[in-house]
């Protein structure tokens, strides 16, 4: 008499569900924490039922290793299952079938004899059922066969008993052909991600579902070798994955992350497929064409999508606060608005490129920042206070910062209430501040000067009455520049007005006068030009006048396409305007220098409707905001030849600060979030360094 033979569940197949089970928790662990703060509570509940029920699904299968038993005797088939056990006697087995369906190992069903009773009885399938989850499967059918010769045996699995590492044509192509969508469509939903910058939601949702699909039909390929329908189910895992990550991973901005992770689905797809092909291969082979797929999907995704056209240089997270950036001259400090950990507010001047950071805490809200050159500092901050008539009254407070002495800011001593231009604050060499001041003993305003080595404040001394004027700046002769300005009222035109102090002298002189129904001017960030916008009414105006501070002398100018006044961008030396329109599928760059009038279009194929535009020294670049529905990028032109080239790292969210250039050199700032949701919104300013071109 034959000895029984006993076959258990695989201990190695429940120590890898285990240890999978516990490497899903962990990753769950840290998809909580990218949701944002108002959210995080809810998927801390949700992941704690996820992870309980994993690892419930745990200890039942361990209890099924040590439990479950099945035992082929002689006489009969004994099943000793968790909660009960099945005898069945090989003279009751009627036949022997293998079901449908694309399986690894053949499922077994033994049929009763006999017809049953009942109308569940019938429903339900009249035998014992014995899935390949044992050790020794393929032994454990052909022991049940050779123990039952008197049972009918199905077509399949008369099949498979004559060949059992034969994968049948029906199931392979099906097979194949889904691993061939899957292939192909990921590579048309990476095309189009790099085309766009950033994926979209859509082809998440169909990368995934086309991979469920393709584990499902790849799961018989194991038959002919077995790590193909491990491979098959390690891209559906990795499909899915990818599912359940571009939603955070998009919410954070790390569009990049889900663009490799798609790229590296292509690569694994494609290399699935073809070692998924007839034939059994080397573990050599296939490790080759896996490593130089993958290595080929995420290189291609890594330089089209992800590697910047020019060196970058970016910051730590920035809680961010008040007001915009700052450049100094030489463009080797930049200083923002910034808040600690604490809460407490401060202007941060960081030197580049090493990024060393100088912080200067100041009181009040924060209102401007000035570098006037690369030592110092001049920070204007702004009280509110309410007056005995209950009326809201304000107070300016300007402080003072030397980056020789290291120290904390000074306050100068300057009236409450003053005027400062953001243009022509300081001398050409950096040396003194000016603005006007209100003197409240002789209520009218005065012309101050700060010293910016020792923060001495000295008065104009003039008989003038220069309440008249809105700012003041200097002059590239070392001169003053005053303007006068008074809006339209009861059908009185509007009238700008602007005035020369020359040096030495104590009453200013007019030199340019204009009046118009509205009247719109801006100065070069030099000091050098003042452009005025003259209107007439309506959405239509006059004629733009370019007047020049340094001769005084003005033209009028004409922009082609007749741009609106705000749409006009200087670049930080003053040498040149630009503005963009938009013109079929290309956006048109317009550049026309100041000293000359000249002026060259450029035009660029980009997609999206035309946000900020900011202009490099000397006209050399045009960084363009390119909005649609998905994100903002950044294109930057260059002018001289039409080249683009755009920034890998999309904007998922409007950017706090638009894209600034350095007044010296060719580097790009790019205010970018890292954490866009309160209460730790923080950013990061990433510098584009242009000078050589890309």
């Amino acid at each position: 008499m034959p000895e029984p033979v006993v076959f258990r569940r695989s201990i190695l197949r429940a120590a890898a569900a285990t240890a999978a089970g516990a490497g899903l928790c962990g990753l769950l662990a840290q998809y909580i924490g990218l949701f944002p703060l108002q959210y995080q509570a809810m998927a801390r509940a949700g992941c704690v039922c996820v992870c309980g029920g994993i690892a419930l699904l745990a200890l039942v299968s361990w209890l099924c290793v040590a439990r479950e038993r099945v035992i082929v005797g002689d006489g009969a088939l004994t099943i000793r299952r968790l909660l009960r056990t099945t005898t069945l006697r090989w003279e009751s087995v009627a036949e022997l079938v293998a079901p449908p369906g694309l399986y690894t190992d053949v499922p077994l069903v033994l049929v009763r004899l006999g017809r049953p009773r009942g109308l569940l009885a019938r429903l339900r399938q009249p035998g014992v059922a014995l899935p390949g989850h044992w050790v020794g499967h393929a032994r454990l059918v052909r022991e049940i066969v050779a123990r039952a010769p008197h049972a009918a045996v199905n077509g399949r699995l008369r099949a498979w008993l004559a060949d059992p590492r034969r994968v049948p044509p029906s199931h392979r192509i099906p097979a194949l052909a889904l691993l061939a969508c899957a292939a192909g469509l990921t590579a048309a939903a990476l095309a189009a991600a790099l085309s766009a910058g950033v994926v979209t939601a859509g082809w998440g949702v169909v990368t995934a579902s086309l991979a469920l699909s393709c584990g499902l039909a790849g799961h018989s390929l194991g038959r002919e070798w077995r790590p193909k329908s491990a491979l098959v189910i390690s891209y559906t895992a990795l499909a899915l994955g990818l599912f359940l990550f571009y939603a955070p991973a998009m919410a954070y901005g790390r569009s990049s992350w889900v663009l490799l992770l798609l790229a590296a689905c292509l690569g694994w797809a494609a290399a699935t497929f073809l070692t998924c092909l007839p034939g059994r291969p080397r573990a050599t082979r296939v490790a080759v064409t896996y490593g130089m797929a993958l290595g080929v999907s995420v290189g291609l995704a890594w330089h089209v999508g992800v590697r910047e056209p020019v060196a970058v240089l970016a910051t730590e997270p920035l809680r961010l606060g008040d007001g915009a950036l700052a450049w100094s001259p030489d463009a080797r400090r930049i200083g923002v608005h910034a808040a600690d950990e604490a809460g407490d507010r401060a202007y941060l001047v960081l030197d580049l490129p090493s990024l060393d950071t100088h912080r200067l805490p100041v009181r009040d809200l924060a209102e401007q920042l000035y570098l006037p050159n690369g030592r110092h500092a001049l920070c204007l901050t702004c009280r509110f206070y309410r007056n005995p008539d209950r009326s809201l009254g304000s107070a300016r407070t300007l402080w003072a910062w030397d980056a020789a002495t290291e120290g904390a800011p000074r306050v100068v001593s300057v009236p409450a209430r003053l005027r400062v231009a953001s243009e022509g604050l300081v001398t050409p060499d950096g040396s003194r501040a000016v603005f006007l001041g209100l003197n409240e003993a002789r209520r009218r305003w005065e012309v101050l000067f700060v010293q910016l080595a020792d923060g001495v404040v000295t008065r104009l001394a003039s008989p003038f009455n220069f309440s008249r004027f809105g700012k003041v700046r200097w002059a590239p002769d070392g001169g003053l520049v005053l303007s006068e300005k008074a809006e339209s009222i009861e059908g009185r035109p509007a009238r700008i007005a602007l005035w020369y102090l020359a040096p030495g002298a104590a009453v200013p002189q007019p030199f340019y006068e204009a009046r118009s129904e509205d009247i719109w001017d801006r100065y070069s960030p030099d000091g050098r030009w003042a452009l005025i916008a003259l209107f007439r009414g309506g959405k239509l105006w006059e004629n733009y006048v370019l007047v020049d501070l340094r001769t005084r002398e003005s033209r009028v100018v004409e922009f082609p396409g007749r741009p609106l006044p705000h749409k006009l961008e200087w670049s930080p030396d003053g040498a040149a305007l630009a503005y963009a329109t938009r013109v079929g599928s290309s956006a048109i760059v317009t550049c026309c220098e100041t000293a000359t009038g000249a002026s060259r279009t450029v035009a660029a194929e980009v997609a999206g409707e035309l946000g900020a535009l900011a202009l490099s020294n000397g006209g050399c670049f045009a960084a363009l905001a390119l909005r649609d529905a998905r994100a903002t990028r950044v294109c930057v032109v260059e002018l001289g030849t039409g080249r683009a080239a755009f920034l890998r790292r999309p904007l998922l969210f409007p950017a706090p600060i638009e894209p600034k250039w350095s007044p010296a050199g060719h580097t790009l700032a790019v205010t970018c979030y890292e954490n866009p949701y309160p209460p730790d919104r923080t950013v990061r300013l990433r510098f584009y360094d242009f000078a050589r071109g890309w």
